[in-house]
């Protein structure tokens, strides 16, 4: 019998595009996440685009019992959290 993949809890972003944490005999909640299609793992696309991306996995993931936000309020979070962080980049000593 073909093994079959196990993701809890799991993200579908798109057709064939999903994370999640993958089980297989037993449950496994460690921070390895299985990420199948999703932008992120294909060539070409920019650190800084790949840094984002995790850490909107990465939060999304999270099992603690205070997160209860949605997706779209993790990734307008995530993303202001960035913008935050460009700015305070001291251009002028680069």
């Amino acid at each position: 019998m073909a093994y079959e993949k196990v993701l809890f809890p799991v993200v579908f972003t798109g057709k064939k595009k999903y994370y999640g944490i993958s089980h297989t005999n037993k449950p496994n909640f460690n921070n390895k996440l299985f990420i199948q299609g999703v932008e992120i793992v294909k060539r070409r696309q920019s650190k800084h685009f790949c840094e984002v991306g995790k850490k909107v996995m990465d939060e999304s993931m999270r099992l603690d019992n205070d997160n209860t936000r949605t997706l779209h309020r993790i990734v307008e979070d995530v993303l202001k959290e960035t913008i935050n962080n460009i700015l305070q980049i001291d251009l002028n000593g680069v």
